[in-house]
């Protein structure tokens, strides 16, 4: 990936434009006439965090602080949304509200896949002669 840097030099004849392109493993790490930003140092330098957590694991009580943490969001969520007017609460409400469609279909979802389907499972068999079926199951002509 390569980077363009350029210098405004003020000279007793004017000032002049001079640009410098750069590879992004030669990027300067500091300087003071080129402002550094996120995009200064090129392509990403690592994920230290994954890498540490992955050689040394996560602290022992880490799950359950993370449960604890997640029981508390739904007593916070439920304080801001009684406390909350105008706008915002209009704007909350209306996302509360996509969630909550979400949820119903999701569940309603799994309770499909748990049902019973008669009408697709007598279907799904082969046609019972008349002679095996009761006599309250045979159709009769009118």
């Amino acid at each position: 990936m390569l980077f363009l840097r350029v210098n405004v030099c003020h000279h007793q004849s004017g000032g002049c434009l001079h640009a410098e392109l750069y590879a992004a493993a030669a990027l300067p790490l500091r300087s003071a006439s080129w402002p550094l930003s996120k995009h200064a140092l090129g392509p990403p330098q690592g994920d230290y965090i994954d890498l540490h957590r992955k050689r040394h694991g996560r602290r022992l009580d880490y799950e359950e602080k993370k449960r604890k943490r997640e029981a508390r969001e739904v007593h916070k969520r439920s304080k801001y949304a009684q406390n909350v007017i105008g706008l915002k609460a209009k704007l909350f409400a209306k996302k509360r509200h996509a969630e909550k469609a979400t949820m119903k279909k999701t569940i309603a979802m799994h309770n499909e896949r748990d049902n019973k389907h008669k009408a697709v499972d007598e279907q799904r068999g082969s046609a019972v002669p008349a002679y095996l079926l009761d006599r309250d199951q045979v159709p009769f002509p009118d």
